[in-house]
């Protein structure tokens, strides 16, 4: 019992760590756990897609700060060029749904949910959309692994 307990805090922690900024393996700890076959994989696809979305919840509020704090209160090297700024909030405001159902890929999944917050993106919609592309990534990591284990 204390060992499913520790794996599931376990999951949720890495599962929210990948999701911010910091580069944490969280594909690794959900395939591991799965091969090791002690907890429900319902659950843990549960705990890794809410975690996970929790994490990018986050970074979408560093965002939010940072556009309530005023982008030119950032230092100078931080803060994006108008012309920048307004294409990517252009780009943002067309492919936003997408941007978020990927927000998961490595890299760029990460400036992504960021970006929403900045750009005051709806936090129900963000939610939404970046626990739908969060839960499917992991979902197709449980399929590959019945497809192998059998």
């Amino acid at each position: 019992m204390l060992e499913g307990a520790a794996s599931v805090a376990g999951m949720a922690l890495s599962a929210f760590l990948a999701a911010t900024v910091l580069p944490f393996p969280s594909e690794a700890t959900f395939a591991g756990l799965l091969l090791r076959g002690h907890l429900n994989p319902v659950l843990l696809l549960a705990v890794a897609t809410v975690f996970n979305t929790l994490g990018s919840v986050v970074n979408w509020w560093i965002g939010r700060i940072i556009a309530d704090g005023g982008i030119a209160r950032l230092p100078e090297r931080l803060r994006p060029a108008p012309d920048t700024l307004a294409r990517g909030e252009s780009l943002f405001g067309r492919f936003a749904w997408l941007a978020l159902l990927l927000s998961w890929v490595p890299g760029i999944g990460d400036l992504g949910t960021v970006a929403a917050g900045l750009l005051r993106y709806p936090l129900w919609r963000f939610a939404l959309l970046v626990g739908l592309g969060k839960g499917a990534r992991y979902a197709a990591i449980w399929a590959g692994w019945i497809a192998v284990a059998g």
